[in-house]
């Protein structure tokens, strides 16, 4: 799913948030492609989780 124009250009103006949004496209990478087990899966999804909420919670201030 694409970004919304705003949301791209603000992470291309921050390093943090460019950051983030690549730590959090690695590690869907990670649980989609990689075979995990048990512990790793709730580990990885957990991360997605966090990423993604503090994601948002930035693009929203």
């Amino acid at each position: 799913m694409p970004l919304p124009p705003s949301v791209h250009q603000r992470l291309g103006s921050g390093s943090t948030l460019k950051n983030l949004a690549q730590a959090l496209a690695y590690h869907k990478m990670c649980y989609e492609e990689m075979p995990l087990q048990g512990l790793q899966v709730t580990r990885e999804q957990q991360t997605i989780q966090n990423l993604t909420d503090t994601l948002r919670t930035i693009l929203r201030l």
